[in-house]
């Protein structure tokens, strides 16, 4: 595999008003690393439909939902959380629908962190927020990364690590500003 495209934009440009830019020179079978579903749902939905393949950080702000008997259910941080210790392992993949009103299809590769990193953002979020809810601080104690690649094509324990790629890339732009 290689990397196609890696581009530069001026510092003014957001990766909101970049991703929404980019969405038209998408081809099919291509794969897009994105932080936090830069755009929204929709754009997501919209590399889908384009035959391109997405790994992305989730908003905290997205609803997610499962279907059971053919209804939309929301599905908690809490019960995320409480579905990984129930594995006996530390990630596990769900498979989700998000949207407002047209429901996507994603799976969802759900990671619990550490202690130490939970207690890192819940400080981080009290200082910025205030008191948060223990719904947010369930948040806190998850990695959620949505993707829209068939299991037969990549394994869940797979996504992550791909996913991290997109970090070490982060890295090289903040030793650039700096």
């Amino acid at each position: 595999q290689k990397i196609i495209t890696l581009e530069l934009d001026a510092a003014r440009v957001s990766d909101l008003e970049y991703a929404y830019k980019s969405i038209k020179s998408i081809t099919p079978n291509e794969l897009i690393l994105r932080d936090c579903a830069y755009g929204s749902i929709e754009a997501l939905t919209e590399i889908s439909e384009k035959g391109a393949f997405f790994i992305s950080k989730i908003k905290d702000q997205i609803s997610i939902f499962e279907k059971v008997n053919n209804e939309y259910r929301l599905l908690s941080y809490k019960e995320i959380i409480r579905r990984i210790k129930k594995s006996g392992t530390n990630q596990k993949e769900f498979m989700v629908y998000i949207g407002r009103n047209k429901f996507s299809p994603m799976r969802l590769i759900a990671r619990a962190l550490d202690n130490a990193e939970v207690q890192k953002r819940i400080r981080r979020k009290n200082r910025s927020r205030g008191k948060i809810s223990k719904e947010s601080e369930a948040k806190c104690e998850l990695n959620l990364i949505v993707t829209n690649i068939p299991a037969e094509k990549v394994a869940f324990s797979d996504i992550y690590p791909i996913y991290k790629i997109r970090w070490q890339i982060e890295i090289v732009f903040k030793t650039w500003k700096s």
